[in-house]
């Protein structure tokens, strides 16, 4: 799964970032940014079904607080809202509700991992969908 032609072509028309199957590339355009948003995927399944399901999303990863962050889906909606609160996360989805977790960074990547009644979560930034679908079974056995 990748980003829609008409999300890269946004991108690239309006000094957004420039991707190329999904990994942000070494680019001029994207030189100007320090690590605000990177690329990332969600990876679910709604609890009692089998099925494990993952898109692309983009990640704000550098607020003016590190307290609170969004994620994007692939169209550029705003999907989640995830509060940092020692020693968990607060994750608000539109289509997962609210979550409750933990968030795990390291060399710059995060990993945040949350479920409810309903449904179990999982956001990578930086990592492609095999390391996050692998990361995925092995957590919600």
């Amino acid at each position: 799964m990748g980003f829609p032609k008409s999300a890269i072509e946004h991108c690239v028309q309006n000094s957004g970032f420039v991707f190329k199957s999904g990994t942000l590339q070494n680019h001029p355009k994207n030189q100007r940014y320090t690590r605000y948003v990177d690329p990332g995927i969600v990876v679910f399944r709604q609890k009692g079904s089998g099925t494990v399901q993952s898109a692309p999303v983009t990640m704000e990863t550098n607020t003016f607080t590190d307290k609170s962050w969004k994620v994007y889906d692939a169209s550029f909606r705003n999907i989640c809202t995830v509060l940092n609160s020692n020693p968990g996360v607060s994750i608000t989805c539109t289509q997962f509700g609210k979550l409750k977790g933990s968030s795990v960074s390291n060399d710059g990547r995060t990993t945040s991992t949350a479920q409810n009644d309903r449904y179990e979560v999982m956001f990578f930034s930086d990592r492609p969908a095999s390391f996050a679908r692998q990361t995925f079974a092995a957590t919600f056995k």
